[in-house]
Order: C-alpha cells, then structure tokens, then sequence
C-alpha cells in the first residue's frame, strides 16, 4: 500500500478542496493511504470526510507568518512521520516549502499540482517566482489541471512535459431533474422568473462586480429577472453593498455555501463565469453537465470548453451590455437540459477514471 501525504487547502467547498476530496473518496483504499496536511484550521464537514478515508488531518504554522516555528515543527513532522509520496496541491510555488524536509528524500517522491495560472499581489508573485525553481528542480512529477495552469507553476519548456490531471466530477449527480427545479424556485420564491446564476467564492479571482454590472443590463430588459449566487468569500459584504447601491436587492439572491449544488443548478436558465483567472473552472463543467447555457470568460482554459452550451466572450473588449445582450439572447433560446455525460467523460471529466489515473500514477512512482 501506497501512503500519500495530501498538502493544500482542504475548504470541501472551495476549488481545491473539493477535489482533493473528490479524488480521495473515489480511489481505491486498499491501495492508497491518505493522510493530510495544511496551515489553516479544518471544519467539522471537511473532519468528517478525512475520518471517512481512513486519514488524519496535521497543522502547521504558515511559514510565512511563523518561519522559525514552521521549520521545527515541520521538520519533527517528517522525521516522526514516513511517505511514499507527498502530493502538493497549490495555486503557487509557494507551497513547496511544506515539504523542505524531503526534498532530497530518496524514499519519498515529491508530486506538485498547479491549480492557479495567476497569483495575486505583488509580493506573492515575486516570491512564487523566486522559488518556483526550486518545485522544478525538486519535484519528482510536475502535474497541473490545465496548460495555462502547467505553464505558470512551470514555465513554458516544462508545461510540456506536465501531467495534466483534470478535476473528475461525478457527472452524472450534475443530471437535470425538473422536479428539483421546481421545489428549489419555490423555496427561493422564484416562479417563472430567468434566472441568473453563479457558483463560486466571493474573490476577486471570480469577478463578481462584473456579475452585479451584467446583470443590471438584464433587468433593464427584463424586470423579472433573478440573479442567483451560492459561496461566500471575503469579498462578499462588499458585493452585497454594491447590490443595495444599485437597487438590486429584491433581485439579487445570496445563497451562501451549498452542500447541494446539482439542485441549485436545476433551477437556473444560465451560468456566467466571467473569472480574472482560473486554473481549470470545475463550476463551469458543472453547469454544462447540468444542460445549462454557459457564458465565460476567454481567461478561463481552453479545457473547460467541451460541449456546445459553452460559450466565450473577453473582459477586455466586451462590455457589461454585450454579455447582457448575449445573454438575453439565450434566454430565447430553449435549451435541451439532457446530461452531457459523454462529452465531458471524452473530455477526462469523469471521476471514477480520473482516479483510476491518479491511483496508476502513483502506484508507477
């Protein structure tokens, strides 16, 4: 049996997180051990999944808050503590410092996974390329979600020899009911209403004034309009201060964190994604295995492109009223809410495979 320390963020609701999980609920046990390891304090929900595989959960200081401390108890950890692999998850080169002691292990292979093609802040971006050398050299296998993801974390020359190792979901939980639709637009007071709709953390990463900005476009059009949000994040007061400055707030649904997104999906008629950056955009697959229209950005990776409801507009060129009339213009449309199970499994989308892959990966290492 392998045993694979797990390194990166573990909220079960955010990008990585989730499908940190994902792949650990789906691979085979008898032939994997999970253990994982991070600087921030976990949530009963996330304790209860890592009890459920069989794992433990360790903190550490951030290093960049407490180096000293950090590098003692980190140290103490790995010389307490053996792996076949360490598996860094990270949106930076950052992370690599959680697995200083090995570095040179021989027993231990150091796996690193770029989630991020962007970091924000100018200090963050000076020190993810000061050290990203250093994940090139020590890494045993470079791995990424995307090109874009492998070229940032990498560089060019390497972002080709990279394992691209997509986010799996299970397609079909994402499968269109109607009857769900209905009971989720009747609790939310929603009747035959369009619905607007996003899911994603309230970060500057997801662009959520650019979301208030379209959809005010849209009720000019269409007073009936809804626009429906699921996540929370440290931008979140300020965009619920923006929806009052415009008058919004009769129109505008805060969900908050969703333990059901498949269901929420049901009740909307389209999913904008208008991202700054992202290193895959899994909500974006979500959607269009869910049959719905979806409108993204052009920051967003090629990848997440796979059936014919995606579609493209720029930040850059495109207003807030171009992607308002885009969008109003699918709204004419009658889409067919079947379950585009084949594309996105084509794709590598499917999770059961996609952790069949990663247990070969490691199994091979």
């Amino acid at each position: 049996m392998k045993k694979v320390l797990l390194i990166g963020s573990l909220d079960a609701h955010g990008g990585v997180g989730h499908m940190i999980f994902e792949y650990c609920k789906n691979i085979n046990r008898k032939n994997i051990c999970f253990d994982f390891l991070y600087y921030k304090d976990i949530a009963k929900e996330e304790k209860e999944i890592i009890t459920s595989c069989h794992g433990t959960f360790y903190k550490v200081p951030r290093y960049t808050r407490h180096p000293i401390r950090f590098y003692k108890e980190i140290k103490k950890f790995f010389r307490m503590r053996e792996y076949d692999i360490v598996h860094i998850h990270a949106s930076t080169a950052m992370l690599m410092m959680y697995a200083l002691p090995v570095w040179k292990a021989k027993k231990t292979k150091i796996f690193y996974q770029s989630h991020s093609d962007c970091v924000e802040g100018i200090v963050n971006k000076i020190m993810h390329f000061a050290i990203r050398h250093l994940v090139v050299k020590y890494a045993s296998a470079l791995m990424a979600v995307s090109q874009s993801a492998a070229r940032f974390m990498y560089g060019r020359k390497r972002a080709e020899k990279t394992i691209i190792l997509k986010n799996g979901i299970d397609i079909k939980k994402y499968e269109f009911c109607e009857e769900k639709r209905e009971r989720v637009r009747r609790d939310l007071g929603i009747k035959d209403n369009f619905v607007l709709g996003h899911v994603g953390r309230f970060t500057y990463a997801k662009n959520h004034p650019f979301i208030i900005a379209v959809f005010e476009q849209i009720q000019r059009e269409n007073e009936d309009a809804r626009l429906l949000l699921a996540g929370t994040g440290e931008e979140e007061d300020k965009i619920r201060l923006l929806v009052r400055e415009k008058n919004l707030t009769e129109k505008v649904i805060f969900y908050g964190v969703s333990n059901c997104v498949e269901e929420l999906l049901c009740a909307m008629d389209c999913f904008i994604f208008p991202s700054h950056y992202e290193g895959l955009g899994i909500a974006a697959l979500e959607a269009q295995a869910n049959g719905l229209l979806v409108v993204a950005s052009s920051c967003v990776p090629e990848e997440v492109n796979v059936t014919e409801l995606y579609h493209t507009l720029s930040l850059s060129d495109d207003s807030a009223k171009v992607w308002a009339k885009a969008i109003l213009a699918f709204q004419e449309k009658k889409t067919d809410r079947r379950l585009r199970y084949k594309e996105l499994a084509e794709s590598g989308y499917d999770i059961e495979e996609a952790a069949g892959r990663l247990e070969r990966i490691y199994q091979e290492a």
